[in-house]
């Protein structure tokens, strides 16, 4: 008898429930249990999850009952056993005990994240983060995509988001053999650069970084990312693949489920220093040089895709990875504000993912904060 088994017999009139970290998310083909806590998906066939909503209606004996004359007894209680020793259901006698988390999210900031791009033309940085910081922006990506951007651009940057609402600095590199040595001490010494990464490298390779500091905080290491391929525009953005995807955290899962997982709270400067919601957004809404970040965001236009989240989007409605995936507004089937992303390589009708849409680029991670290879 497995540990199911027993714990079905000894829980015949109760009912299942799954942990309220733990939520079930419905696709066309598959399903997919996300584990907030422990940042995992758990993906099964969809008529398990018509199962898992009747276990927790009903007591198992119930449930099982009305299985008997389909000849899935047998399918249920391994699915039953499955999940409990995943560890994302338990029997309860009463769910009232046990309530579901609150649907909602909310920042104290006006403006969340922010990406900088830069290409041979240099911004002026410690007004670009002034700007930011009036509007409380938290998480800045910088994506440089010349050797024009320099060491001693970063160092700029670093001190002008000193004292200001800025919480992380990442950047992306463009390769020079100079580099290396140089970018290890900066990203060791300065606790706000949480990431860097450079593209265009002899070699892919990720190197750590330790510092005693860093260690005694908590925070133990950073890593510095070397890759081949190189990235010359945004254009490399928008690409989702399999090895983009990650299992949210709590914050993450219900942002994703009311907002867009990408430009929500978001906003950008292009390598023209022309204002946008994303970088690969062709609508601009003035340039740096003579419009203020804080009369940006005023705008309705300018928040309008924020709340173009997974559940209103078409197929990615119906896909069972839809909060675990970050999207893109900016590349759409058929121009489509409300079309698939044209560069999403997995088709929630098959569970298959296409191949030749596999595509070696920048992930769109990127523009939320976290690197991917």
């Amino acid at each position: 008898m497995s540990i199911g088994e027993h714990t079905h017999r000894r829980h015949r009139d109760g009912k299942f429930r799954l942990f309220a970290t733990c939520v079930a998310v419905r696709g066309a083909r598959n399903s997919a249990i996300y584990d907030l806590n422990r940042l995992r998906l758990l993906a099964f066939p969809t008529p398990y999850l018509d199962v898992l909503e009747e276990l927790q209606r009903l007591s198992i004996e119930q449930v099982l009952q009305d299985h008997v004359a389909i000849g899935d007894v047998e399918r249920v209680s391994d699915f039953v056993d499955y999940l409990l020793e995943a560890e994302v259901a338990f029997f309860v006698e009463d769910h009232d005990a046990f309530p579901a988390l609150v649907q909602d999210w909310d920042c104290p900031a006006i403006i969340d994240n922010a990406i900088i791009d830069v290409d041979d033309t240099m911004h002026d940085f410690r007004a670009c983060i002034g700007e930011l910081d009036a509007v409380g922006c938290q998480f800045l990506q910088v994506r440089a995509y010349s050797t024009a951007f320099v060491l001693d651009h970063i160092r700029t940057i670093v001190a002008a988001a000193t004292n200001t609402s800025l919480r992380s600095v990442e950047f992306l590199l463009c390769y020079t053999p100079d580099l290396e040595c140089e970018l290890t001490q900066l990203v060791r010494d300065h606790h706000i650069i949480t990431r860097a990464v450079v593209h265009s490298a002899p070699l892919t390779v990720r190197k750590q970084l330790f510092a005693e500091h860093e260690l005694l905080d908590g925070i133990g290491q950073k890593e510095i990312e070397f890759y081949a391929r190189a990235v010359t525009s945004c254009e490399a953005c928008g690409y989702i693949t399999a090895k983009d995807l990650k299992a949210p955290t709590i914050d993450e899962f219900m942002e994703m489920s009311m907002f867009n997982g990408c430009l929500n709270r978001k906003i950008s400067i292009d390598a023209q220093g022309n204002i946008k919601n994303c970088p690969s957004f062709s609508g601009e809404f003035g340039n740096i040089t003579s419009m203020r970040l804080a009369d940006v965001v005023k705008q309705a236009e300018f928040r309008r895709v924020w709340s173009i989240y997974k559940d209103n989007i078409s197929v990615c409605k119906d896909c069972e990875l839809r909060y675990a995936c970050t999207d893109c507004r900016a590349y759409t089937v058929g121009d489509d504000p409300l079309g698939k992303p044209s560069r999403c390589g997995y088709d929630p009708y098959t569970g298959v993912w296409d191949e030749n849409n596999r595509r070696d680029q920048m992930s769109p991670e990127f523009a939320r904060g976290a690197f991917h290879e």
